[in-house]
């Protein structure tokens, strides 16, 4: 960029490297610089002022000898668990409730004794009636405190994600064009707006397809995990 250019406004810069530097303004020398001094310099764009960096000093670290941690209070690992779906898929309400169709959606929990977690929230999805159920777990009594469906859309699981990417890829409109240009597959879940829509409380994938190197895709779909349904599907920009 040239000194000269009518664009070109005066900015701070700090360099504190240890070395003498002239102070320029307007593309003119006007005086040494001491090291270790602030110096102007006119190098930003019209309408900007920023802070340029001081240089990156390289860091040395020491290498570091490994040490005794605590356990983190209210982690849940997969015995934990395991331990819960146990009590929950033995008790017979629960079992009612979710029916033949169903995904664990969630564990987290609600209390904790010490360094133990003692109170465990679960919540499933039921597809056939469109619920979310929650139940709480006792851990220490191996019991189930509660049961409450509602109706809502939890976060969607890598389960459903990968089932709803594989229905539509093989939906015959374009299941051709997937495997030909070896299209991969990612999505998200949605919801229908319109309460008098017949999909309005299912559980809806927006699926799209396209090239990996590529930010855009090219296909999509519209998947319903409900009733394991492609809705739609299409190139993108086709209108249906």
């Amino acid at each position: 960029m040239s000194t000269n250019d009518s664009s070109i406004r005066d900015v701070e810069m700090n360099l504190n490297d240890g070395i003498p530097r002239m102070q320029i303004k307007n593309g003119v020398k006007i005086k040494e610089v001491p090291a270790g001094e602030d110096i102007l310099l006119n190098v930003i764009y019209e309408k900007s002022r920023m802070k340029i960096p001081s240089p990156s000093i390289p860091i040395e670290y020491e290498e570091q000898e490994p040490f005794f941690s605590m356990p983190i209070v209210g982690f849940i690992d997969e015995e934990v668990s395991t331990k819960v779906h146990k009590i929950i898929l033995n008790d017979q309400k629960v079992r009612a409730l979710l029916g033949d169709r169903f995904e664990s959606i969630s564990t987290s929990p609600m209390m904790e004794k010490g360094n133990e977690v003692v109170v465990i929230k679960h919540i499933f999805y039921e597809y056939s009636n469109n619920t979310a159920i929650e139940v709480i777990v006792d851990l220490e009594n191996r019991t189930v405190l509660s049961i409450e469906p509602n109706k809502y859309q939890p976060p969607p699981t890598e389960n459903e994600l990968e089932k709803a990417i594989q229905l539509a890829a093989q939906d015959t409109r374009i299941s051709t064009i997937i495997k030909s240009e070896k299209l991969e597959g990612s999505g998200i879940l949605v919801t229908m707006n319109d309460k008098k829509d017949s999909n309005y409380d299912h559980r809806l994938f927006d699926i799209r397809f396209g090239v990996k190197e590529s930010r855009l895709p090219s296909l999509k779909a519209l998947v319903d995990i409900s009733t394991e349904e492609v809705l739609s599907a299409g190139p993108i920009g086709d209108g249906k």
